[in-house]
């Protein structure tokens, strides 16, 4: 994967304390809500910046980091500076990229130009929902972009050896072994932060979630021909929690999600000529992205180095996955060999 650089997406200045102090401690948001009695939820997003912090939250995360002095008091401020921020919703991009402009240069303004700007926003009757947050956040930027969720489609081809090389990096990453089950959960909040330079991941409220939606990932281009890109990932409540208990369906969908991440599969929407210029009707399986992200989550879950010579018993007990997954992915294992 290379050498992680400096550049990160920013959180708002509650996120920048937070994070850092909670993975100092090893501590996942899970277990910071065990800890404070606080959603999973409710923490992610006061350390995104999406939802105010109340004073009583930060109070209680303080006390239970055992924050003094110094510390404790850039939280507290941090908290208060986010319960200060005006929010609104912008559906146009155009709408967005203004009040993003309009965020930036706002705390600069005096007292007379503040008045003037709300006596023209108030004479041209601007519809009162078309704004955004004052603190804007780059990450939150890009998620609300019209860009579509990952293609189902065309991707680059790549073999289920290519794959097994790729989740063998992303395990060595992790100072995980072949032989060592991984805990996708930790392996989201400490180790994708220092893998890829631009990663932000949140979670989310089931009940604010669209109907059938669990998780899903994402990875846009800053710019039409900048080389970097953004790599994003939503997880519900109940799918974090789940897997934090190792629940086999929860574990395989966020290692499904750390496929697209891993595998490059950029949303279609922004993948140019490579997929304008296929014209493939029907795919083949090994340039689908899901096929790809499938096979990307048995081989990070399950190394075949270490499989092969295991039964689906064994596979389920040393790597923690259902019955069912260890049958599939032995089966697979003994038909490619044989072909």
């Amino acid at each position: 994967m290379g050498a992680p650089r400096n550049r990160k997406i920013p959180l708002c200045t509650f996120g920048e304390i937070l994070r850092p102090t909670r993975h100092k401690l090893n501590l996942t948001l899970g277990q910071l809500s065990e800890l404070t009695g606080i959603s999973v939820a409710t923490l992610s997003a006061g350390e995104t910046g999406r939802q105010p912090v109340t004073d009583k939250t930060a109070q209680n995360i303080a006390n239970c980091l055992r924050l003094e002095g110094a510390e404790r008091d850039a939280l507290i401020q941090a908290a208060d500076e986010t319960r200060r921020a005006v929010v609104i919703e912008a559906q146009e991009l155009l709408g967005r990229r203004i009040a993003s402009k309009l965020a930036r240069k706002i705390k600069n303004m005096s007292f007379e130009e503040l008045a003037s700007l709300y006596a023209a926003i108030k004479r041209a009757r601007i519809d009162q929902k078309v704004v955004v947050q004052l603190q804007l956040q780059f990450q939150q930027d890009l998620t609300e972009r019209d860009v579509r969720a990952i293609t189902d489609r065309f991707v680059a081809p790549k073999s289920a050896q290519d794959i097994q090389n790729i989740a063998n990096i992303a395990r060595a990453e992790s100072g995980k072994s072949i032989d060592e089950p991984v805990d996708v959960v930790e392996f989201v909040e400490f180790e994708m932060p220092r893998i890829f330079d631009l990663f932000e991941y949140e979670i989310i409220p089931e009940c604010s979630a669209r109907v059938g939606f669990f998780g899903d990932a994402k990875i846009i281009p800053i710019g039409k021909r900048s080389a970097r890109l953004v790599r994003l990932l939503r997880l519900t409540s109940d799918v974090y929690e789940n897997a934090r208990r190792h629940e086999s369906s929860a574990v395989w969908m966020i290692a499904h999600e750390l496929g697209h991440l891993f595998l490059n599969h950029i949303s279609r929407a922004r993948q140019g000529s490579e997929i304008d210029n296929a014209k493939i009707t029907r795919p083949q399986w090994y340039r689908t992205a899901e096929w790809q992200a499938d096979e990307f989550a048995a081989a990070f879950l399950m190394p075949r180095e270490a499989c092969d010579s295991l039964t689906p018993f064994e596979i389920s007990r040393k790597f923690c996955v259902s019955a069912r997954i260890a049958e599939m992915r032995k089966r697979k294992l003994v038909q490619r060999r044989a072909a």
